[in-house]
């Protein structure tokens, strides 16, 4: 008989007995016929997040791996009346995962903590196209976005077992989205002045700060944020409604270098933020050619710059032989483990978990070999 727990007994028993050593795993499957899909890692690094679809169905159904621990595969429930959910965020200990589900143009949020179930999110009547994106690392706090009447988009939040509320804007300001969190709390997203230039912003409580103008103006489509556990590095994506294909640049600001926008792979056209460090020195994305079918998942560093996820698994000492990665979409705090989703030997699709050294360690070691190697190309 298969069983989820048969399926990936020998993969995370490799897991959990060999962590400090250089790896991909795959997460195995919720049934022989589905797919898996990762769509997020605890800060932690002990739980990921993701969902499981049938064939080509659209529904999907949420999951939580254990992959610390007693390891486990874990079909999270539904909340009361629904047939699918996306989880979107984990917090920081994996206990509370919050999401959505895709209803025509609606995006209804869901949370669910361990111990507890899911329930759906609370939202006022005012509230259409909503989407929970994010919780806050102690898992009490959620957040994203909803158009709302009479104002527009907004960014807004759940506080505990409250009904939604939504964030305000000072003077001069008329649009907002987001809602990623710090490592304190504090919730980040872009806004928009009633003279058509953006900003990047966050908020304390109702206060907002206005951190640093975005490098666009007029035809922008923003996008959310992901941000360092202490808010000072902020990665993110804009982009240019003017030109077709739409092209959206990746970005990093931080207090101490400013705004830098991320090259592309060669051969890509447009690129998104999936995910960013705890400090901010590791940026995980994807990159798109014009071509839909085309993309590849890359990973940011100051010293590196941009360069293909696979390439830097592969110096970091990971085996990729049988796997094609098709996306990454989290990263541990200590950047140790990324997770994603890919096709592995069997052909199938699944999500996956890639466990690196430290890299405090191995991206200098990474320069250094580099640097080693241009010097003795440039003697010959």
């Amino acid at each position: 008989m298969y069983t989820p727990s048969s399926s990936l007994a020998a993969a995370l028993v490799l897991l959990l007995t060999a962590s400090s050593n250089a790896q991909l795993i795959g997460l195995g499957h919720l049934n022989p016929a589905d797919r898996t899909n990762a769509t997020g890692i605890s800060a932690d690094g002990n739980y990921v997040i993701g969902f499981s679809e049938a064939g080509g169905a659209p529904a999907q159904t949420p999951l939580r791996w254990s992959i610390s621990g007693a390891a486990s595969l874990q079909q999270l429930p539904f909340p009361a009346g629904w047939s699918a959910a996306l989880p979107t965020d984990v917090s920081a200990d994996g206990h509370t995962v919050v999401g959505w589900r895709q209803q025509l143009l609606e995006f209804p949020p869901f949370r669910w903590i361990q111990g507890v179930g899911s329930t759906a999110l609370t939202t006022p009547a005012a509230w259409t196209q909503v989407r929970g994106r994010s919780v806050s690392a102690d898992g009490s706090t959620a957040a994203g976005w909803a158009a709302v009447s009479g104002l527009g988009t907004r960014v807004v939040r759940w506080v505990g077992n409250s009904p939604g509320e939504t964030i305000p804007l000072p003077a001069g300001y008329n649009y907002s989205i987001g809602g990623a969190f710090d490592g304190t709390g504090r919730i980040y997203g872009t806004a928009r002045q009633t003279n058509n230039t953006y900003h990047l912003v966050r908020w304390v409580g109702d206060a907002m700060e206005n951190l640093t103008p975005l490098p666009v103006s007029g035809n922008m489509l923003p996008a959310p944020v992901h941000v360092s556990a202490d808010g000072s590095v902020i990665a993110g994506q804009t982009g240019d409604f003017t030109v077709s294909p739409i092209r959206e640049d990746g970005w990093v600001w931080s207090l101490a270098d400013g705004m830098t926008v991320l090259p592309l792979l060669p051969g890509m056209y447009t690129s998104a933020i999936t995910d960013i460090s705890a400090d901010g020195r590791m940026v995980l994305g994807m990159n798109y050619a014009t071509s839909s079918t085309i993309q590849a998942p890359f990973i940011w560093t100051r010293d590196r710059g941009t360069i293909p996820l696979s390439q830097f698994l592969s110096e970091s000492g990971v085996d990729l032989t049988g796997w094609s990665l098709l996306n990454a979409n989290g990263i541990s705090a200590d950047g140790t483990k990324i997770v994603g989703t890919g096709i592995g030997s069997s052909g199938r699709i699944q999500a996956f978990v890639a466990i690196i050294p430290s890299p405090a360690t191995t991206l200098p070691v990474m320069t250094a070999v580099l640097l080693a190697t241009s010097r003795r190309r440039r003697r010959h």
